[in-house]
């Protein structure tokens, strides 16, 4: 394979949120009692459409990548 060229790496439309939404899952599938996991997490959320496209990410880009 070629080798990809500067300009062709791109940042992934998503990505940042993706890592969000990552940590949290993360840090709500620890157990209780452990010392890392926290009392209470608090997520600020954009307007309504927007929070709810952030939400359904994780979704969409498993049914665009089954389809590659």
């Amino acid at each position: 394979a070629t080798p990809l060229a500067a300009d062709e790496l791109t940042p992934l439309p998503g990505a940042e949120e993706l890592a969000l939404l990552r940590a949290l899952r993360e840090l709500a599938a620890l157990p209780e009692g452990d010392p890392a996991r926290p009392g209470l997490v608090v997520v600020d959320l954009p307007a309504a459409p927007r929070a709810l496209a952030l939400l359904s990410l994780p979704g969409e880009l498993r049914r665009y990548l089954a389809r590659l």
